[in-house]
């Protein structure tokens, strides 16, 4: 899908990873196409919110991954892209924020 504020296809991908049960975590990897050269963060629920925990690593072409261990349950994120929120228009998932927005939602069983 592509993004109105960049112009950019963006997608996200989530890897088959061992079931997380209580106390476990899963890999899920998340991708988005931004710009060459941009600086490219996630936030969410997993990380208090702090896009600096998280910085996206580019993998060539403009896409960017961050590979993240996550424990059961629902996360609430968004992309950070030069210091400007964007969604994931790759994600279906998505809810209403505190802040009139939306942030997506990413499930780990």
């Amino acid at each position: 899908m592509r993004n109105a504020a960049t112009g950019k296809n963006e997608q996200k991908k989530t890897l088959p990873a061992k079931k997380a049960g209580r106390g476990k975590t899963q890999k899920v990897r998340l991708k988005v196409k931004a710009r060459p050269g941009c600086v490219v963060c996630i936030a969410g629920t997993f990380n208090q919110w702090n896009p600096l925990a998280n910085r996206m690593t580019p993998e060539g072409d403009g896409f960017y991954v961050a590979d993240l261990e996550l424990p059961a349950g629902r996360h609430e994120y968004k992309f950070l892209i030069d210091g400007v929120w964007h969604l994931d228009p790759a994600c279906p998932h998505c809810i209403p924020n505190a802040f009139g927005s939306q942030n997506h939602v990413v499930e780990v069983c």
